[in-house]
């Protein structure tokens, strides 16, 4: 439910129709698990049934820190160039990769925050 909600309040940003507590939870819901890795790690390293997901918490930090920087650059805050653009567009595509079999809902919706930006 949190990734679908996510993925509208993108649509919205988009197109020009996000409301300010959108554009608040956007970033706040990316920093959240941006955050989340650096939380995580020391469980997950000490559990041997969960050493598996670390490559999915350590993706969804990548893609997280992908699209805030997509948001800075959409809020003018960043300048993007094709290089950026390349590298972070090369992080989703590797962050489709299912991991733990697992796939992460929100790589779409920053994908889109990327192409956004690039228009």
């Amino acid at each position: 439910q949190t990734a679908r909600n996510f993925a509208i309040m993108v649509d919205h940003l988009l197109a020009g129709q996000a409301s300010p507590v959108e554009k608040t939870a956007l970033r706040r819901w990316l920093e959240i698990w941006r955050d989340n890795n650096a939380l995580l790690a020391p469980t997950l390293r000490n559990s041997s049934l969960l050493q598996e997901d670390a490559g999915l918490s350590q993706s969804l930090a990548r893609v997280a820190e992908v699209g805030l920087q997509a948001l800075d650059v959409l809020e003018g805050h960043l300048q993007a160039d094709a290089a950026l653009r390349a590298q972070q567009l090369a992080t989703l595509e590797d962050a489709t990769k299912p991991q733990a079999e697992l796939q992460l809902m929100i790589v779409e919706p920053v994908r889109k925050l990327v192409l956004g930006y690039s228009r």
